[in-house]
């Protein structure tokens, strides 16, 4: 049977069987394949921003492999990713198998649409952070002066939904627990040029209303709790919580748990705009 897995593993056969002869010169082995059709040619038809080289290195699908449904339609989605991140955003792609009388040719029709670029980045909502810290920490970027202006501002949406997530957490790590970061796209009536707004909900900064160590069974909590910078009443900060982790860790492994880890919580407590941080240490091996 991993004989037969490995053939199928192969792509090249639609489907494998074997079968056993057992004589006296001992036991045969006879393998059946259905050998798949090879790919021909792969055509790419109304393409203009990006070239069939291009085109050919990202869908991976090339003369002689085997014609594979499945292989043709996740050739597909690549070239449409691969279009969207050099800000073809509205393109669409079909695929056909057979064309004329050839019917081991691959034929991609592909509609680009325009290339989008950033014409300008803007925030919006936030107070506690200026708009310049903001758009330093995002990868989106608008227009540059001088050479190459136009090199960093294509329009790629999954890279500006990941700036909502990277501003979410920046004010995460602040302690704005539950701020919220949106995108608002707007287009000029070309389509090829747009504006991006993030919409920040700040909310309100958590306090540290008590630290609490659980799982320790080994270490004075004396000792650990030395090591805390983070303190009850502090302000919550993700990145000292992050290097208190740390410490505790070597805390445990300087007594020989070189395994020990720690897992940070926050708990929201009744009181407004508080919480309690956990650290729970689960310790798998000692020297």
């Amino acid at each position: 049977l991993g004989d037969v897995r490995r053939l199928n593993d192969m792509g090249s056969f639609d489907h494998v069987t074997f079968k056993i002869d057992e004589g006296e010169q001992g036991v045969t082995v006879t393998f059946t394949v259905n050998e798949r059709p090879t790919v021909s040619k792969v055509i790419y038809h109304g393409n203009r921003g990006l070239n069939d080289r291009e085109l050919s290195g990202r869908a991976g699908i090339e003369p002689n492999d085997p014609l594979n449904e499945f292989s043709i339609e996740s050739s597909r989605r690549r070239l449409i990713d691969y279009y969207r991140e050099e800000g073809f955003n509205q393109v669409s792609i079909t695929s056909q198998i057979g064309y004329e009388e050839d019917d081991r040719l691959i034929l991609y029709r592909i509609n680009e649409g325009p290339k989008e670029r950033i014409e300008s980045i803007t925030v919006e909502g936030n107070s506690v952070v200026s708009d310049a810290r903001l758009l330093k920490i995002i990868n989106s970027r608008g227009p540059m002066f001088g050479v190459g202006s136009y090199v960093s501002n294509v329009a790629d949406l999954r890279k500006i939904d990941g700036d909502v997530d990277v501003l979410a957490g920046y004010y995460h790590n602040l302690g704005f627990l539950t701020a919220t970061v949106g995108r608002r796209l707007e287009y000029d009536e070309s389509g090829k040029w747009l504006t991006v707004h993030f919409v920040v909900n700040e909310g309100p900064r958590f306090k540290i209303n008590d630290i609490k160590i659980v799982g320790n069974e080994f270490v004075t909590e004396d000792s650990l709790r030395a090591r805390l910078e983070l303190q009850s009443g502090d302000m919550f900060n993700g990145t000292v919580m992050r290097r208190d982790v740390g410490e505790l860790i070597y805390g445990y492994g300087e007594l020989g748990f070189i395994y020990a880890e720690v897992d940070p919580k926050t708990v929201m407590r009744d009181e407004a705009n508080t919480v309690d941080l956990i650290y729970d240490v689960s310790r798998s091996e000692e020297h």
